[in-house]
């Protein structure tokens, strides 16, 4: 498996969600939350498809799949952390800021 790919995609993805937290943080909010809610459905099908008959889907896929699931979540706890915002996520007062 090409660990240098799998690597170049996560920086990827932190650079690209970093980027939108900065400009948009309504877009990146919206996406942190809609894309693991896809995507966990999506990995879970393809495992239990995988578990019952064997492709040529390779592993690099589901480490894709995983990057791609905790990137959003990860980017956004650290983008809150560094930026010392208190998340009310009730009434989304952390997206005046």
């Amino acid at each position: 498996m090409n660990w240098i790919t799998i690597l170049e995609i996560f920086l990827v993805e932190v650079a690209i969600f970093m980027v939108l937290w900065l400009l948009a943080p309504f877009w990146a909010s919206i996406l942190t939350f809609i894309i693991p809610m896809i995507g966990v459905p999506i990995l879970l099908i393809s495992l239990i498809a995988e578990l019952l008959e064997r492709t040529r889907i390779s592993r690099m896929y589901f480490a894709v799949m995983i990057i791609s699931i905790l990137i959003p979540p990860l980017v956004a706890i650290v983008y809150g952390w560094l930026s010392g915002n208190e998340w009310n996520f009730m009434n989304f007062e952390w997206l005046a800021s």
